[in-house]
């Protein structure tokens, strides 16, 4: 295995990586994708380390279930950088999901943490943890929002994920506003 080449190996010799797997949906245009790897191949090569795939899980899902016999990879060097923080960088151009965004934030929250009122502007170190967080590409008042919308669904529900899980699905969804979503949670708080 050479690192940096493009060379072509079985799917099924490639493991899914199971922080993407699990940070991250199936795609509304997943059928869209599924098509256009039927009718033209895999295009853009999935990035592999140690035969985990770092980025190009969807890829390989697709290439296993169209039975494709070889996709291309490119090996990289095992990096010492966490799952989650690779598979979030590698995710930086993925259209998402607010529980998506949501999932990220307190990943790299807990990995690059900032304070409240910290001087970010004296500590070099701190100022690129925040700049890390702006990565997401949301406003602090929806990432409150959502931050708040999670801590009331998690109160309101804990004992029914089914009603937890429907909170996130209509926000994902975008059947409701994120702040009619966070009035609603607040209304049901009360009665």
């Amino acid at each position: 295995m050479k690192h940096g080449i493009i060379t072509w190996v079985d799917p099924n010799q490639l493991k899914e990586n199971e922080v993407s797997k699990k940070l991250y949906s199936i795609p509304e245009n997943y059928d869209m994708m599924k098509e256009n790897i039927r009718q033209f191949g895999i295009l853009e090569p999935l990035i592999v380390t140690d035969d985990v795939v770092e980025s190009g899980n969807l890829r390989l899902q697709i290439a296993k279930e169209l039975g494709l016999e070889s996709v291309p990879v490119i090996y990289q060097a095992k990096k010492d950088i966490k799952a989650e923080i690779l598979a979030v960088s590698h995710g930086q151009q993925r259209v998402k999901k607010y529980s998506e965004i949501l999932a990220e934030y307190e990943i790299l929250d807990a990995e690059f943490p900032v304070g409240k009122g910290c001087r970010t502007d004296l500590d070099p170190s701190k100022k690129n943890n925040a700049e890390k967080k702006k990565a997401l590409n949301i406003s602090k008042a929806k990432l409150n929002n959502l931050r708040n919308i999670k801590a009331l669904a998690k109160e309101l529900y804990s004992d029914n994920i089914n009603e937890y899980n429907k909170v996130w699905s209509d926000l994902d969804l975008e059947k409701s506003s994120i702040n009619s979503i966070l009035k609603g949670l607040k209304q049901t708080k009360e009665i």
